[in-house]
């Protein structure tokens, strides 16, 4: 297993694909940074570090391990491991293993170069979230993302064809996200303020008609929390600016920090399971 691993962590060292990926996230750091200028006292630095997660990093990732751990199949180098008597467990766990580390590597270099220069233009994090809270649930989600695509690779013999079920993939999740998000984040009341005939300020609050049923939201909350692009948005939405004025989103949010990581788990657990038990069983040519 040790040998495996000091193997993949010096070729993913000259790995092309793989610096490419660390400029990718430098660039959309700086990017993030100054796109939000203009807005500089709306903008908390939270929603900026978060938002490399909830929009890029997922493409990011399928196209780095489909084509980092799917050369192993080009080259022969799985088959080179199992003739050379390595344990399949161990060489699907090392590419797991290596997946995780570079994707921690960009999200760390996406992260560090936002507080570097952001902190001077954005100030310092709200209070919903700490620095190393956020650092968690990106360890999370790294995983995650890491976990199934790694089982596709793993499955596919042919990495192109792993890119191209990666991508897809996530551009499905991507959708469904975004339309399964707005149910899930709906406020349950409509909130307008405005001021009456004696000058006293009103806050009127009625149930929002579209406010998802109990079983139906529960539905929405099922497959939010079991997408890592639901995940990210999660974390995401922690870190969103109108958090700190919205009292009930703050305690949704703050319930939906605790319920995902179960799911996310649980995700991780079973994507694992079914990756090694299929390739344990798979015939390499």
């Amino acid at each position: 297993m040790f040998k495996l691993l000091n193997a993949n962590f010096y070729k993913l060292k000259k790995d092309k694909i793989f610096l490419v990926m660390i400029l990718i996230s430098f660039v959309l750091s700086l990017f993030a940074v100054y796109r939000y200028q203009s807005m500089v006292d709306s903008i908390v630095i939270d929603r900026i570090i978060t938002e490399y997660m909830a929009n890029y990093f997922g493409i990011i990732i399928a196209i780095f391990i489909s084509v980092y751990v799917g050369k192993e199949y080009t080259g022969g180098t799985i088959r080179n491991k199992i003739i050379s008597g390595h344990k399949r467990m161990h060489i699907y766990l090392a590419n797991l293993i290596i997946s995780i580390f570079a994707g921690l590597v960009l999200e760390a270099i996406y992260i560090g170069t936002v507080l570097l220069f952001g902190t001077k233009i954005y100030g310092n994090l709200q209070q919903l979230m700490s620095l190393g809270e956020i650092f968690l649930y990106t360890i999370l989600i790294v995983t995650v993302y890491c976990s199934i695509y790694n089982l596709i690779t793993m499955f596919c013999s042919d990495a192109s064809i792993a890119l191209v079920v990666c991508i897809i993939l996530f551009v499905t999740m991507f959708v469904v996200n975004s339309i399964v998000s707005q149910k899930v984040n709906t406020s349950k009341y409509i909130v307008s303020t405005y001021y009456d005939e004696q000058g006293q300020h009103v806050i009127d609050k009625q149930p929002n008609p579209n406010y998802p049923e109990e079983k139906e939201l529960r539905i929405y909350k099922t497959i939010y929390f079991l997408i890592p692009t639901g995940q990210a948005d999660v974390v995401h939405m922690a870190c969103s600016e109108s958090s700190i004025i919205d009292e009930e989103k703050v305690n949704k949010i703050k319930e939906n920090l605790t319920e995902m990581p179960k799911y996310a788990l649980g995700l991780i657990l079973v994507s694992n399971i079914v990756g090694l038990y299929f390739f344990k069983r798979q015939e390499i040519r």
